[in-house]
């Protein structure tokens, strides 16, 4: 699990440089899909007669957008983002665009990570 901050600034254009990346990382932090009526009614719902009805009612949603994560010499790969913080203080333009927002965010890898894997962490390039 790895926590850092994104520190996003605008220089000519708020809405391209600041809002716009955050709303993206939001939304791949985000389910791709959530069930409709949850998983219970899903479940009810489902025709035991077949598993993956079955299976698609018990995991109904979709899982959030996997990304890979490169910093220096240090790769991370598949993560999913667990969590994006959304500060709504700071400085903003005069039509209420933000100006700079840091934004904490936690990254979570999907597997393990074994001595094996940490070959790869560490690879240039």
């Amino acid at each position: 699990k790895l926590t850092l901050t994104i520190h996003f600034r605008a220089f000519s254009d708020p809405e391209s440089e600041v809002l716009d990346p955050y709303k993206q990382l939001l939304q791949w932090s985000l389910p791709k899909k959530m069930a409709e009526d949850g998983f219970l009614a899903e479940t009810i719902k489902s025709s035991p007669s077949n598993a993956k009805e079955l299976l698609m009612a018990m995991f109904p949603s979709e899982a959030p957008q996997l990304i890979g994560f490169a910093y220096g010499i240090n790769r991370w790969s598949p993560m999913v983002i667990e969590h994006v913080e959304h500060p709504i203080d700071g400085p903003v333009d005069a039509e209420g665009m933000p100006l700079y927002r840091a934004v904490q965010i936690s990254l979570a890898t999907l597997t393990a990570i074994d001595k094996n894997d940490a070959v790869n962490l560490f690879k240039k390039g």
